[in-house]
């Protein structure tokens, strides 16, 4: 069986596609994307990402965690009641229905039991770059119209189900791009960010070649088949460089987005890690969108 996803980068323009072959092989036939599905491990083996190390690293915003990291984050994990306004606990059920749940650093949260956020509810840690890691031994539950918002979110659970129009999403909330790299133009010309392929460019210029009209450049090349890297910034304008419009350049980059699903994934919402557009931030001007972060998607069954 052929599986074949898309990810656009809508404002900078770019469509990249995997087809991925039948799923006991990780190896997609086209690698020109940062979205991947890693294939299910076979009985027998240990849910592992490809390429693990095989020393243990429990680190912030990492794409997977051992269960041994669960016991070293879990004195740091929020409480149910306490930290995020819900009833029950984390290691039994944990029900949340306040309809805004603001975290404003880098949040933790480890349990036993099982997750569900009610219809209309947002958990939110919505700033360029901020983490929040769910592992779960049950499952995770999204109510309708309900969100998990952040600049990375990293869910392990035994089973994960999405409502209709619930999601988990990093659109415009990317931190920094890898180090000795930058997906952000240069100049004013308000070209798009690049991340897996180059950012477009909005200039017409018939003396230049098209190498000289392309946005911001590619990186992560080494990692396209296990994408771990935040989307860029869109190029500015002379416009959003004049002395009286503050010096915002484009669109943020999309985020990062981890999920791991020992049992069954049901999809009926949205997974989303877009780059930012300059008008969806309500920044003005003509800016470049900023380019897509990157989505990791493993399940058992989907």
């Amino acid at each position: 069986m052929m599986l074949t996803i898309a990810f656009i980068h809508c404002n900078s323009k770019e469509l990249s596609i995997i087809k991925l072959p039948d799923a006991n092989t990780t190896t997609p036939t086209t690698t020109s994307s940062s979205v991947y599905v890693v294939a299910p491990p076979q009985e027998g083996q240990s849910a592992q990402l490809p390429n693990e190390e095989a020393s243990l690293d429990c680190g912030p915003s990492l794409p997977w965690y051992d269960l041994r990291c669960w016991d070293q984050l879990r004195n740091r994990s929020l409480s149910c009641e306490t930290d995020l306004g819900g009833v029950g606990s984390v290691e039994t059920v944990c029900e949340l229905s306040n309809s805004i749940i603001t975290l404003s650093n880098n949040s933790i949260i480890v349990g036993n039991g099982t997750l569900e956020i009610l219809s209309n509810v947002s958990l939110s840690c919505a700033s360029s770059g901020c983490a929040l890691i769910i592992l779960l031994s049950g499952e995770l539950h999204l109510g309708s119209n309900s969100s998990i918002v952040g600049g990375t979110l990293t869910i392990q659970a035994s089973k994960v189900h999405l409502s209709i129009n619930s999601t988990l999403n990093t659109t415009a909330f990317s931190g920094s791009p890898p180090a000795q790299t930058s997906g952000t133009p240069s100049g004013l010309e308000g070209a798009g960010g690049g991340h897996g392929g180059r950012g477009a460019s909005c200039e017409k210029d018939e003396g230049k070649d098209q190498g000289d009209t392309w946005g911001g450049d590619t990186y992560a090349w080494t990692s396209l088949n296990h994408p771990w890297s935040y989307g860029s910034k869109g190029g500015m304008t002379t416009i959003s460089n004049t002395t009286t419009t503050p010096d915002v350049g484009g669109g943020l980059g999309g985020g990062r987005v981890s999920l791991t699903v020992l049992g069954t994934l049901n999809l009926n919402g949205t997974i989303e890690a877009n780059g930012g557009s300059v008008w969806e931030e309500k920044r003005g001007g003509s800016s470049g969108g900023g380019s897509g972060g990157s989505i990791i998607i493993k399940a058992a069954q989907m």
